[in-house]
């Protein structure tokens, strides 16, 4: 009888400790999840912001790329997001690295939970889409790596306005980079992206009488 006892106990205590065993590792999948490293996003991006936009008008007035830097492109990404208030985005830090990748780091909230997601993104410009072009290298939420061919799916349908996802890869709106000051048909639109330099190269098709009317209507706005 208590060797059959014995026995019966064994598969118990096997049982259970499988079960803490997975307890302990949802427990510590959960604390990599919500532990963010990364840096609080600037407080005050309005400066970055507006030297964008000059630069942006610049570009479109002389024909030449508009030259941002990853705060300035972050900052207007930034201040798009703010304005679509569907987006669990809450903002956006934009980083150039050595290899021309591109790290980002959004600040999310799901389901009341604050979470922080960086990926690793190779960025450029989808001449047959006329789209900017994501591929999603890797992928973070909090200290966790995750796959982002098995992310990106579940989450596409919260994805910011202007943003979609298609095999791994998010195609940006040109719009989220367009200038806040002008009209987005006037006086001209995005038709390329580089990232070289530490920099995002911006080039921009511009018609040339739609950019003499709102200059000269910017002007007698001044007068």
């Amino acid at each position: 009888m208590r060797e059959n006892r014995k026995r019966g106990r064994k598969p118990l205590a096997i049982v259970l400790s499988v079960l803490v065993l997975l307890l302990a590792v949802i427990g510590v999948l959960s604390a990599m999840v919500l532990s963010d490293p990364n840096e609080p996003l600037a407080g005050n991006t309005d400066a970055s912001a507006a030297s964008a936009k000059i630069a942006i008008a610049a570009a479109a007035a002389t024909g030449k790329p508009a030259q941002l830097t990853g705060e300035e492109a972050g900052a207007m990404l930034g201040q798009k997001l703010a304005q679509s208030k569907q987006s669990a985005v809450r903002g956006v830090r934009l980083t150039v690295n050595s290899d021309n990748t591109v790290a980002a780091y959004l600040p999310v909230t799901y389901k009341g939970v604050k979470l922080g997601v960086s990926t690793n993104l190779t960025v450029g410009w989808d001449g047959t889409k006329n789209e900017i072009r994501a591929a999603v290298n890797s992928m973070k939420i909090g200290r966790l790596p995750v796959n982002p061919a098995q992310m990106l799916p579940r989450v596409k349908e919260k994805l910011p306005q202007g943003v979609r996802e298609q095999g791994g890869v998010l195609y940006i709106a040109p719009q989220m980079f367009g200038s806040y000051e002008m009209p987005n048909d006037a006086p001209g639109n995005i038709s390329g992206l580089e990232v070289r330099d530490g920099k995002f190269f911006l080039s921009f098709s511009v018609d040339m009488s739609k950019l003499k009317e709102y200059l000269e209507e910017q002007l007698k706005s001044l007068l």
